[in-house]
């Protein structure tokens, strides 16, 4: 069993305990388990103080921006239920812990899982308690809520003072937390490209070696032993072919793929004119060799090698003097902020989705009564909602399906 599943395992069982040890301070609607708390409550008052016009400019940023979102998660919805009925991937993943994303990604590790959606939360909800006390609404409590396995976090104003506050006000405060998210976000996406991502990548060798053959290899047959050195193709020094990311590989990708990427990349650069049936001189650190290329399987005009690359890791030059211990710890935190612009961004704008009482279907809800009755308004608030839930759940099948699998495995 992966150590992340055992992990998830474990703090779900310490959550039940906490639950049980603590059961009447929590409250329960349906599955959604709620613990009250006056945490940061003194500090969204301070916050909400400070420049209260260039804050209510951004609330208005976040309304437009809100709806706007709100447009796009219909329309990606909409576009995954199509993929997935064609047998296309997902569009729509559950945040987990050992959940693989697309094919590339990394795995969403525990501990990154718990820290980003901590972040990602506690963010969220202090921007909806900014703007509350902002526009004079009490703040009764915050606090963190269980909804089945999902962890979430919450401020609770008081909501018949939300009523009588304008309706741009009461948009301002429900798109405060998706917004809030987009920034922290970008935040964090920006530290990573230019701080993060440029020093961690820096202490990585690029050297390529053998890590496997595949089916008519031409290099096992030449006698190419796995773990071997590639330094020159036809006279082409690979090295002379490494090259700094760019800055759009540091936001799509981790490190893993990268290294796929680059290993790949140069020794198709250093076959550049060869043709299936050409010879080929390979150097390694071991010795020479001349093989005779194959056809390549998906495509008859490309060489075959049949053989895959891997980079070996760090320089050597920061081993010695750092140790792979804080190497591996950069990257850690190199993966961390990875995660956290992924999820912020990916939470913020699944937020806006018109579903129920969450920020989207408060806002559609609350945009709705400028343009009819409020007893329509819900009607046709409701019918959305229902449509949502239907295109969200179609989204998740494939998900669905894995975990039903995984679970059968044990049963």
């Amino acid at each position: 069993m992966n150590l992340d599943v055992i992990l998830a395992f474990v703090f779900y069982g310490l959550l039940l305990v906490f639950f049980f040890t603590h059961r009447r301070k929590f409250e329960l609607q349906g599955i959604l388990a709620l613990y009250r708390t006056k945490l940061g409550l003194k500090l969204m008052e301070k916050f909400s103080s400070f420049s209260p016009r260039f804050t209510k400019v951004l609330g208005v940023v976040g309304i437009i921006l809100g709806y706007g979102g709100m447009g796009v998660m219909i329309y990606f919805l909409i576009l995954g239920v199509v993929w997935v009925i064609s047998g296309g991937p997902p569009l729509l993943s559950p945040v987990l812990p050992g959940i693989q994303i697309a094919p590339g990604l990394p795995r969403l590790g525990f501990w990154h899982w718990i820290l980003s959606i901590f972040i990602v939360a506690a963010v969220h909800e202090f921007a909806h308690g900014v703007y509350a006390r902002l526009y004079k609404v009490k703040v009764k409590s915050s606090g963190f809520a269980f909804l089945g396995p999902i962890l979430a976090a919450f401020v609770e104003p008081d909501e018949k003072q939300l009523e009588k506050i304008p309706r741009k006000a009461q948009l301002s405060m429900f798109a405060a937390g998706p917004f809030s998210n987009m920034i922290l976000g970008g935040i964090f996406s920006l530290l990573t490209i230019f701080l993060i991502a440029p020093v961690a990548f820096g202490t990585i060798d690029q050297s390529v070696f053998i890590h496997d053959f595949g089916e008519n290899s031409a290099l096992e047959a030449a006698g190419v032993g796995i773990g071997e050195q590639i330094l020159e193709v036809n006279g082409v020094p690979l090295e002379s072919l490494e090259r700094e990311p760019k800055l759009s590989e540091y936001f799509r990708m981790p490190l893993s793929t990268f290294l796929q990427l680059q290993t790949v990349t140069k020794v198709s650069g250093a076959l550049e004119g060869v043709g299936p049936g050409d010879s080929v001189v390979i150097v390694t650190n071991k010795q020479s060799y001349t093989i005779q290329t194959g056809i390549h399987p998906l495509d008859e005009q490309r060489p075959y090698l049949g053989v895959s690359f891997i980079s070996p890791g760090y320089k050597q030059e920061y081993l010695s003097r750092y140790g792979e211990f804080w190497l591996n710890a950069l990257f850690w935190v190199y993966l961390l902020f990875w995660w956290v612009y992924n999820i912020s961004f990916g939470i913020g704008i699944f937020n806006l989705v018109p579903l129920g009482p969450i920020d989207g279907g408060r806002m559609l809800l609350t945009g709705l009564t400028t343009f009819m009755k409020p007893e329509t308004a819900k009607k046709v608030w409701s019918k959305v909602s229902t449509f949502v839930i239907l295109l969200i759940v179609i989204n998740l099948l494939p998900w669905l399906f894995k975990l039903f699998s995984f679970i059968a495995g044990f049963v």
